[in-house]
């Protein structure tokens, strides 16, 4: 009798135990996802900024230091979608919308249906 107690209480350990295990795996995935997010978003923008002919070129803008705060959605197609964009420059606002419209950026899975508020730090300086 004593040895079917000690197995449940072994087992109610051993499972207490997964469960804390996969929620703490869980949440390092989803910052792990979140920091992927990050990597590919500041990735995309640089891309643009050495682009010949980006919308900052096209519109003779020569200097652009501003923080652009962004809106964004994850759709069950991982793709990243721009809800909002704010900034007192209207010419940043207007190139984020304009990246975003022009990029399809994917994101991990398991950031699908979240959205997320992010300050985009933008510096383009033409040479």
């Amino acid at each position: 009798m004593k040895t079917i107690k000690t197995f449940k209480a072994i087992c109610l350990v051993a499972i207490l135990f997964m469960i804390a295990h996969t929620t703490v795996a869980n949440s390092s995935s989803l910052s792990d996802a979140k920091r992927n997010l990050h990597d590919t978003l500041s990735e995309t923008i640089k891309k643009d900024f050495t682009r010949i002919g980006n919308y900052l070129y096209e519109n003779n803008i020569d200097y652009l230091e501003e923080t652009v705060t962004v809106i964004v959605s994850v759709d069950n197609y991982r793709r990243v979608k721009l809800l909002r964009a704010k900034c007192d420059n209207c010419k940043a606002t207007e190139y984020v919308e304009v990246l975003f419209s022009q990029n399809v950026i994917q994101s991990d899975p398991l950031l699908c249906g979240k959205k997320f508020i992010i300050d985009l730090r933008l510096l383009y300086i033409a040479k």
